[in-house]
């Protein structure tokens, strides 16, 4: 099990700052989301970030004396609200005694203590400093911002901003406590939360550099610069698919209503299914959705190879690589007919690829539309390097950039 570490990216080309640098390190982007939990913070140009996958599990953090020979787990943990969990990268398969915790799929979980846990706990692994309070982007899914919630009659938006701001002792000081590992306990107070909808946070990573300065994302013939019209955010993640439409740089609010779609992510889509398949075939129930996410993503890093999508469920070793492929076409088959197709219709002249289900589906929708302007990291400069499930985490330190040259806020 490798233990959480933190990345740092290179500093953009060209990125400069004559007059010193915009953003501060007590300026947060955290995307706890469905599939993966990231923060990011910028430093002198700099940016350093973390990205776990979504879960926890309830743990003792019990070690046994060094072994000749014999490695352990390196479980990272973290004491939170009184108990110990242990989360990161397959901790599921090493810590067993309780099933893992995950609350995905709803608009409660906005503001519950698993998704506040993994706000603090993103920001506490990344190590941003706490000696002066926090500013905090935090984005939830266009089609929720509005919602309201029966038990306390505050929008998902509202409802964030005012657990996170209230504090872990509900006494409006915005403060909270928590532990790395057995270290000494930490406490951050945040100043200011800004809740923006999913997708923002992409379409800022494209636009704006780290010093909130505006980039134009030219046509190949450079007569056009392609977020300039309707442009469509895309935003395929683990739960949702999110579409954020901008017009002329704006947000288009008449959209955001029915800009969530709840059942147009990777969990229905594709680790649904092999789940089915995985009790059909072995009979075994524990599995949980951040098993078959794990095995998705080394399909994934490993550009597809048969060899990855091999799986070992208790006795039973079961090649999924077939079955992988076919609810990859199905997927992108479902993305095509409920997002391209629809929007292409209304006029978009361009779609920004934001989140981590454009991996498994990206090359059937550009073959699908080859003259199609998609916008993809991998074209542009100034967020190369960036993985499509992080982009709407980093962008919300673009986005606040921007904020304070324009507005000065």
């Amino acid at each position: 099990m490798m233990p959480v570490t933190i990345e740092k990216y290179s500093r953009p080309r060209g990125l400069k700052a004559e007059n010193g640098w915009i953003l501060k390190p007590n300026i947060v982007s955290v995307d706890p989301g469905n599939g993966k939990w990231s923060a990011f913070y910028a430093d002198a140009g700099h940016v350093y970030s973390v990205n776990i996958p979504h879960g926890r599990v309830p743990v003792t953090g019990d070690r046994l004396d060094d072994i000749p020979g014999v490695a352990q787990a390196d479980i990272t943990y973290v004491d939170w609200n009184g108990t110990r969990y242990g989360i990161g990268e397959g901790v599921w398969n090493y810590a067993t005694r309780y099933p893992v915790e995950t609350f995905q799929g709803s608009e409660l979980r906005y503001g519950s203590d698993l998704h506040i846990m993994a706000i603090i706990a993103t920001i506490a692994l990344l190590r941003v400093p706490s000696s002066e309070p926090l500013f905090l982007v935090v984005p939830v899914p266009p089609g929720l911002m509005s919602t309201v919630l029966p038990a306390t009659g505050e929008t998902v938006r509202d409802r964030v901003q005012h657990v996170l701001t209230n504090g872990q002792r509900g006494d409006g000081s915005g403060t909270w406590t928590i532990a790395i590992n057995e270290g000494k306990p930490i406490t951050y107070t945040l100043k200011r939360v800004i809740v923006i909808p999913e997708g923002l946070g992409g379409y800022a990573a494209y636009r704006w550099t780290l010093q909130g300065e505006e980039i134009k994302l030219m046509s190949e013939d450079n007569t056009r610069d392609l977020l300039a019209g309707r442009v469509v955010i895309g935003d395929l993640g683990l739960g949702t698919a999110d579409k954020l439409v901008l017009f002329k740089g704006e947000i288009a609010p008449e959209e955001l209503q029915h800009a969530t779609d709840e059942d147009g992510g990777l969990y229905t889509h594709m680790i649904q299914p092999i789940l089915d398949i995985i009790v059909s075939e072995t009979g075994l129930r524990h599995l949980r959705a951040p098993h078959v996410d794990e095995w998705l993503r080394r399909w994934a890093k490993s550009r597809y190879s048969p060899d990855a999508a091999r799986v070992v469920v208790g006795n039973y070793q079961i090649d999924l690589h077939d079955t992988f492929v076919r609810l990859q076409n199905k997927y992108a088959d479902y993305v095509l007919q409920t997002l391209i197709e629809p929007e292409r219709r209304k006029g978009a002249n361009a779609f920004a690829e934001v989140g981590g289900g454009w991996l498994f589906i990206e090359n059937k929708i550009r073959s699908s539309y080859p003259k199609f302007p998609f916008l993809t990291p991998l074209d542009w400069q100034h967020v190369r390097g960036i993985p499509l499930f992080e982009l709407n985490g980093y962008g919300g330190l673009p986005f606040a950039a921007n904020n304070i040259r324009v507005h000065k806020r």
